[in-house]
């Protein structure tokens, strides 16, 4: 078409062969001419072809619309199908990603522990070092640290001269298993107090003060323990055993005549047990008004050259509520059974390493979770036995070699271990996770007025958050993360024993104010009760 015109252009003599007669000629080139574009081209619009006979009625249009539907609902369907695939691939990826992550830090745990014993076994001259333990869920205490120089731990790996039967520690594992989850809703719900209540408000509690032991003997108490809302105590020099209800203020029962002087006591909601120099545990029901029901000879069955070392130091009834460990004076654990019938058995014993032969064990405690038993010495040095692992998990050494500890308490969130020495009086705060000490309290040398003459007696409260030591001169209570005195309470006789209530909403003999501390003393008879 654009050749006919050119052609007709030119044999025009190129002017616009349209115009009308008479008109003036126009010119015309070839770039006036406009271009007429057909379907197609980019630059017009695309003529809609006519609509297809199937739909040229409603019900051909409807079923039109039904197969379009199908399709998009079946394409929708593939997509969700293919999305939850991806999914599961994706967690799957994620969970050996993890388990990869896992795997490797233990091996990187596994390597450092072994770079350590590396260093203990060159630092101690070829002498083998404790294989340490890559699980996670082990107790916190078996992690081991030499960075520290007043930390020492166990050199070697001390094993139970007498394997715990399975059965048993099977139980203990299982209370362990659960005490160890209930640990921190316990210690938020215990509603520790604060430093201000402490130093500001806590006093005597008038009218509180329990005279519990006969008026004719000479006056003290040696030992006090307590479970839910009842305290026993023993009398130093008139053999009783009173057992006292702190909500009605009564006394529920007394022991009389006791057959031997008592070094330790234990109770839960059924029995109540005691320890005595004699080396024979005792046991009587707390259901039944302090009924015998039995003794086991603990002592006589561990050979020793002395008698005089068979006397326990230390009892206590394991959570578990089946088990009692007992520490005897001449450097021995047993780890009693205790039925529901009141049946005892001894199961197995535990001694420390024969290099540290000829140390006696002076005191003990057990760790909230009942898988860690701690026991201090006449030399300053804690063993911490691992009772899951069957072993010596560690040592804990200050700076003092012969200075004997008398008092040894677990925090109740697990975390810290307080000691008292007997001849320096000092107070000393140890870290578990660090195995290092964190402070130390009631130093002489720092000519402190707050500071006690000596310390009988260590005690954490229920939230692990004070710890309070009494001795000669009263009892100070200090604030954990500080560890400064934040509250001193003064008594004329020397502090024997100190309890905190454990549920912070107990109430004392009035019936009126809830207390927060009871203490006893080894020169007069009565509870005394301290409230804030």
């Amino acid at each position: 078409l654009k050749r006919l015109l050119l052609t007709k252009l030119s044999e025009n003599g190129g002017v616009d062969p349209f115009h009308g007669a008479g008109e003036q000629d126009v010119p015309l080139a070839e770039e006036n001419l406009v271009t007429l574009a057909s379907g197609g081209s980019a630059s017009t619009s695309t003529i809609m072809p006519p609509r297809p006979p199937n739909v040229s009625s409603l019900p051909n249009l409807l079923g039109l619309l039904q197969k379009e539907y199908d399709t998009i609902v079946l394409e929708l369907f593939d997509t969700r199908k293919a999305l939850e695939e991806t999914r599961r691939e994706l967690s799957q990826a994620l969970y050996q990603n993890d388990a990869a992550v896992r795997v490797i830090a233990r091996l990187a745990m596994e390597r450092d522990a072994a770079q350590q014993q590396l260093k203990q076994w060159n630092a101690n001259g070829g002498v083998a070092a404790p294989a340490a333990d890559g699980d996670e869920n082990e107790p916190q205490t078996k992690r081991r640290r030499q960075d520290d120089p007043e930390t020492t731990t166990a050199t070697t790996t001390t094993t139970l001269q007498g394997k715990i039967p399975e059965s048993h520690l099977t139980i203990m594992i299982d209370t362990w298993k659960t005490l160890s989850k209930e640990r921190k809703v316990k210690s938020k719900a215990a509603k520790p107090l604060t430093a201000e209540d402490l130093s500001q408000n806590l006093g005597e509690m008038e009218d509180a003060a329990q005279s519990l032991h006969k008026p004719r003997t000479k006056a003290g108490i040696s030992v006090m323990a307590c479970h839910m809302d009842k305290t026993v105590t023993a009398g130093k020099h008139d053999k009783q055993i009173v057992c006292y209800n702190n909500k009605t203020s009564t006394v529920d029962f007394t022991i009389q005549k006791f057959p031997s002087t008592v070094t330790s006591l234990s109770l839960n909601e059924t029995f109540l047990v005691s320890g005595s120099v004699d080396g024979k545990v005792r046991l009587y029901s707390t259901t039944q008004d302090g009924a015998f029901q039995g003794e086991l000879d603990v002592g006589s069955s561990i050979p020793t050259t002395s008698k005089k070392k068979h006397k326990i130091v230390h009892l206590t009834i394991h959570p578990s509520n089946q088990h009692i460990l007992v520490t005897l004076g001449d450097g021995c654990v047993v780890l009693c059974g205790l039925s529901a019938d009141g049946t005892m058995t001894i199961v197995s014993t535990f001694e420390p390493p024969e290099q540290e032969g000829g140390i006696s064990y002076t005191c003990g405690a057990l760790h909230p979770d009942g898988l860690i038993y701690g026991t201090g010495t006449n030399t300053g040095v804690v063993h911490i036995w691992d009772l899951k692992n069957q072993n010596l998990a560690g040592t804990l050494a200050g700076d003092a070699t012969d200075d004997s500890i008398v008092s040894l308490a677990f925090s109740n969130n697990g975390y810290h271990i307080g000691t008292a020495l007997s001849k320096s009086a000092k107070v000393q705060v140890w870290d578990l996770r660090k195995l290092k000490v964190v402070t130390t309290l009631n130093v002489r040398d720092d000519d402190d007025k707050n500071n006690l003459n000596s310390v009988n007696v260590v005690a954490f409260d229920a939230s692990g958050k004070h710890l309070a030591f009494g001795g000669d001169g009263g009892i100070r209570i200090t604030t954990s993360k500080v560890w400064g005195i934040t509250a001193s309470l003064a008594e004329d006789h020397y502090v024997t024993g100190i309890l905190w209530n454990n549920n912070m909403n107990g109430v004392a003999a009035d019936g009126d104010k809830p207390y927060t501390l009871v203490t006893c003393s080894e020169k007069e008879r009565p509870l005394r009760f301290y409230g804030c």
